[in-house]
């Protein structure tokens, strides 16, 4: 996420979002210490006791886990929130909200505290489809490649993710 940052950051002029290099779900799983099917518990905004910048932890209970180790509950952490009337945002990262469903592709470094692989290509939302069938979608609003060309919301029938993430090597 760093290297994701800083690039976004060393190329203003490209575009007016984050730069980050395109990842197909199988890129994103290898790069990815868990991936899991979750509900957003709780979220809390805080700063952070090494640089005082603002941090949002949203607390997952794991529905489901198709990489890494068996847990029942996650804590995602997010550069980014609004505490005491200061506001930082992350162009081109994911906005979770409590009580919704997600598949979460992560980087798990601190125990079960955890980050997002890629900034928003590491979120989809669980979502009702067509006919009763349930869709995972992910925004790609903010989000820019490294031609500056935006990329491309993402839908794909659940069924088809998950069978994706249990068959990956």
């Amino acid at each position: 996420m760093l290297r994701l940052l800083f690039l976004a950051l060393s190329l203003p002029g490209l575009a007016a979002g984050a730069v980050v290099i395109p990842l197909s779900r199988v890129e994103l799983a290898a790069r990815s210490d868990a991936v899991v099917r979750a509900r957003v518990m709780s979220q809390a905004t805080l700063r952070s006791p090494a640089t005082g910048r603002i941090l949002t932890r949203s607390r997952l209970l794991v529905l489901q886990s198709y990489k890494g180790p068996a847990r029942t509950e996650l804590e995602l952490e997010q550069l980014g929130g609004t505490l005491d009337g200061a506001t930082l945002a992350v162009p081109g990262d994911a906005q979770l909200t409590r009580g919704e469903e997600v598949v979460v592709f992560l980087r798990c470094r601190e125990g079960d505290r955890c980050h997002l692989t890629g900034l928003a290509l590491g979120k989809y939302a669980v979502r009702a489809g067509e006919g009763g069938k349930r869709t995972a979608w992910r925004a790609a609003q903010g989000l820019v490649d490294t031609r500056g060309r935006a990329l491309a919301d993402e839908a794909v029938p659940l069924e088809v993710l998950e069978r994706e993430l249990r068959s990956r090597p």
